[in-house]
């Protein structure tokens, strides 16, 4: 399976969609006034699913 967007960036299939999740997940993660520990797992645990959906 491949994630897929169409000409606006819209997701057109899960995985496109698990992928922008990821995205902001990372985003709001990241920031350094971030202390959402648990928001850092849940973007850990996505990319794990990502990464094994693309294998």
């Amino acid at each position: 399976m491949k994630a897929e967007w169409d000409g606006e960036g819209n997701p057109l299939n899960l995985l496109a969609a698990a992928e922008d999740a990821h995205k902001w997940l990372e985003m709001f993660a990241d920031r350094p006034m971030s202390s959402f520990n648990s928001l850092k797992a849940a973007r850990d645990e996505l990319r794990k699913f990502l990464d094994e959906a693309q294998k």
